[in-house]
């Protein structure tokens, strides 16, 4: 494509006909573009480029985010991470204190992952979330560098070289809902590099060769469980909490769940296989006192049988669920 670059390409990212690249090139098309460049039928730098190579780039909207190796972007300081608005390049904040490898958009907020620890001044462990005004961590992020990131509804996945990701074991892949990290089963046997949700599915690549403690070199997938909907369904008050058994049960691929709450709580609500990995949740969110039902469906898991564990302020009550196909 015109050319092409001098250098290798490490990240892309399209907006209609616009083509954005980042990577360690220094020209595009034969003109002087430092890092990072436009094609639009023709190579275009994006003012004076960066001064240390791109790793990752993702668009909100007009707005593009770079995040790579550099300290430097259009010749203003941005430490790792910068927006370019189609003029001119900024810092966003006082950025991080190392490289970024992963970024990804959720609504209007960014996303950055990589090898760095802090993020605007305070501690950010490899993960962090720029709302467009400050930086905030991501709970207490991951033990070990981020590759890989990827959004589903409000859920952000991510892959790397961890193994403990908000305080809880999580070989490799995590999910954050937003308020907590949850494991993706019992992960990967060693490092993911790259993530990408296709409708429910999360697909997983990097070096592993196991994927839930079964056989699966280079690549796997995760079935993202559905949760079709919590219904109020009366308006009286139980006495306590209570998880009520599901129904029908057996069932096939489709069940629903009943919670019973004497006030207003987080509610936590996850099933587990006869391993003890879990293979989806259901809830993580705030519900008012009363009685609540929870359609599921898994049409992706095997028949056998669950368990469906319910936690809400010290409250924990577990029920057997059995799926027959």
């Amino acid at each position: 494509m015109g050319g092409g670059m001098n250098s290798f390409v490490q990240a892309l990212a399209a907006n209609g006909t616009d083509v954005y690249a980042g990577g360690l090139f220094t020209v595009a098309g034969g003109i002087t573009a430092n890092r990072v460049a436009r094609w639009n039928g023709n190579w275009l730098p994006l003012g004076s480029g960066m001064d240390n190579f791109v790793l990752a780039l993702a668009l909100n909207g007009t707005d593009l985010y770079a995040g790579g190796v550099f300290t430097s972007a259009g010749g203003v300081p941005a430490s790792y991470i910068a927006k370019w608005d189609g003029a001119s390049w900024s810092a966003l904040g006082t950025g991080l204190d190392g490289s970024v490898a992963a970024l990804a958009v959720m609504g209007t907020d960014l996303y950055a992952a990589g090898s760095f620890e802090m993020a605007g001044g305070d501690s950010a462990q490899h993960i962090a979330k720029w709302d467009g005004s400050s930086w905030t961590p991501l709970g207490t992020g991951l033990d070990g560098s981020v590759y890989a990131l990827a959004v589903h509804g409000t859920d952000l996945y991510a892959g790397g070289d961890f193994n403990v990701a908000g305080g809880v074991t999580a070989n490799h892949v995590a999910r954050w809902d937003g308020s907590n990290w949850w494991p993706l089963g019992s992960g990967l046997n060693t490092a993911v590099d790259a993530l990408v949700v296709s409708g429910n599915d999360l697909y997983v690549a990097g070096d592993f060769e196991t994927a839930g403690g079964k056989p699966s070199r280079h690549f796997g997938l995760w079935h993202i469980p559905v949760q079709t909907g919590v219904d109020d369904i009366d308006p009286s008050l139980p006495d306590d909490f209570a998880l009520m058994q599901n129904y029908p049960n057996p069932f096939n691929a489709s069940t629903t769940i009943e919670l019973r709450l004497s006030h207003s709580e987080h509610v936590v609500l996850r099933v587990f296989n006869i391993m003890g990995e879990e293979v989806a949740t259901l809830l993580s969110q705030n519900l008012d006192a009363g009685r609540h039902r929870i359609q599921w469906s898994a049409p992706d898991l095997s028949s056998g049988v669950y368990f469906c564990r319910v936690q809400a302020a010290g409250f924990v009550q577990t029920r057997k669920l059995t799926l027959l196909k």
